[in-house]
């Protein structure tokens, strides 16, 4: 992943600070009313359909510009769930918007917007487009520290009003855990729950937006029945253009070992292993995932990462992995 999870120590506003009320909304609601989803959840395929797949190529390169595989690739649309979570952009001006003060708050085009709820450490994410508003909507968790766990999450409207908020009161309490937005945004909403902050394992849940917005402003969503189940830490969601976007989660990792899951969207696991390939020392935790397929459209999943020993890149080919 491009960023490991930082949650930085944030308590609330300084004192004297007015927490700020707003009437914007995400869902319009006078009353808060109980989630209801919009499909019972389907079965779940958690285990993986085969053995686990090994690299088709690998590479490390000193060069700014890798070789590559033997083969012509297309990339596809990705979210890689490092960048999404380690450096929110929500104009999409390519600059984070995170203020750089240490404080639980984003500089947007109305003004800082700074969160405070009681005593609780806060961070603010990406939580991606969520509504029709040009800005990505804002997310926002209390944690704790060490061992590091998201105790509750909520999210904002991104057109808050300047000023510092109590986001129990400007949003809508959301199922604890980090958002993972799919790549074309739209109507589903990845929620991951790591077990650690290099989120290298952990489960993911997938969750209808309407659902989670239905509540209302001040509502709850906690308790919304999600969609699917995942085992894993979200690194990434692929569009190959099926019937619906491919998660790729962290399960584990041993030594320099990796094991990955891609689960498409007919519910389908792949399960991904490094192999006899030798990773380079932290990479995983600074890798970026990637999304191609190749020229008779088939489909990899690409592992990019750095050290002081130069880039590596690693490949996997997803396509007949499961038995026939």
């Amino acid at each position: 992943m491009a960023a490991l999870l930082v949650i930085a120590a944030c308590g609330g506003g300084t004192a004297g600070d007015e927490v700020a009320t707003s009437d914007d909304s995400i869902a319009s609601s006078s009353q808060p009313s109980a989630p209801t989803p919009t499909t019972p959840p389907p079965p779940e395929a958690t285990e993986p359909c085969g053995p686990p797949v090994r690299p088709v190529f690998d590479e490390i390169s000193t060069s700014s510009i890798p070789e590559g595989p033997p083969f012509e690739a297309t990339e596809v649309p990705t979210v890689d769930a490092g960048a999404q979570i380690g450096a929110p952009d929500f104009d999409d001006d390519g600059l984070i918007d995170r203020a750089g003060d240490g404080q639980p708050a984003v500089v947007l085009p109305q003004g800082r917007v700074e969160f405070a709820h009681g005593n609780e450490q806060l961070t603010v994410f990406d939580a991606g487009p969520l509504d029709d508003e040009p800005l990505d909507e804002l997310w926002v968790i209390a944690s704790t520290p060490r061992p590091t766990t998201i105790s509750r999450s909520w999210v904002v409207p991104s057109t808050i009003a300047a000023g510092v908020h109590d986001p129990a009161e400007v949003g809508i309490e959301m199922p604890p855990g980090l958002p993972i937005p799919e790549p074309s945004g739209g109507d589903r909403l990845w929620i991951t729950r790591p077990d650690d902050v290099d989120l290298t394992s952990g489960t993911t849940l997938l969750f209808a937006v309407a659902d989670l917005l239905a509540p209302g402003t001040g509502g709850d969503a906690t308790g919304v029945v999600p969609l699917a189940t995942a085992d894993g830490a979200a690194t990434g969601v692929i569009d190959f253009d099926d019937d619906s976007p491919s998660l790729v989660t962290s399960v584990a990792t041993e030594g320099d070992n990796l094991a990955l899951r891609v689960r498409s969207g007919d519910g389908t696991v792949v399960a991904l292993d490094s192999g006899e390939v030798e990773v380079l020392g932290s990479a995983f935790g600074l890798g970026t995932i990637e999304g191609l397929t190749g020229p008779a459209d088939d489909r990899y999943v690409m592992l990019a990462s750095s050290s002081r020993a130069g880039t590596q890149s690693i490949w996997w080919r997803i396509d007949d992995a499961c038995p026939s």
